[in-house]
């Protein structure tokens, strides 16, 4: 999405961070996934440690890139909304249920980039086939 953007300026950084911040989070997930099992719990305490500054710069990068798209105008607006608004729905979705929920609001948004994504390339594909096939 970013590629076929070709993002200048506040967008272009609110992408970097945004996929710094996802790194990160996946890094820490790592972390924390294969360090559970270790006898003593300090491997375990460390990958939170490095997983916490991995949630607030994807967090930040989101909102921002969220904002940036929405000035940008983005259409379909609902992904560029659900980035925006990302640390306040995360903050409702705390309040309800798990931290691993967290991550929801930006994996809808990225879906739904990504569908649109393949819908363009399946359109770009068929229509000059059948263009062709009606001259």
């Amino acid at each position: 999405m970013r590629r076929r953007r070709q993002p200048a300026g506040f967008e272009k950084w609110a992408w970097r961070i945004t996929l710094v911040g996802s790194v990160w989070s996946c890094v820490g997930v790592f972390l924390e996934y294969y360090t559970q099992w270790a006898k003593p719990n300090t491997l375990l305490d460390i990958a939170f440690l490095v997983s916490i500054p991995g949630l607030l710069v994807i967090l930040s990068g989101s909102t921002m890139l969220g904002i940036a798209l929405l000035r940008n105008g983005l259409r379909p607006r609902t992904p560029a909304w659900l980035l925006a608004l990302t640390i306040p729905l995360v903050v409702a979705i705390l309040q309800v249920t798990s931290m691993g929920s967290a991550a929801l609001p930006i994996m809808f948004a990225f879906g739904i980039f990504g569908r649109r994504i393949a819908n363009e390339s399946t359109y770009a594909t068929v229509v000059p086939r059948t263009a062709a096939a009606i001259r």
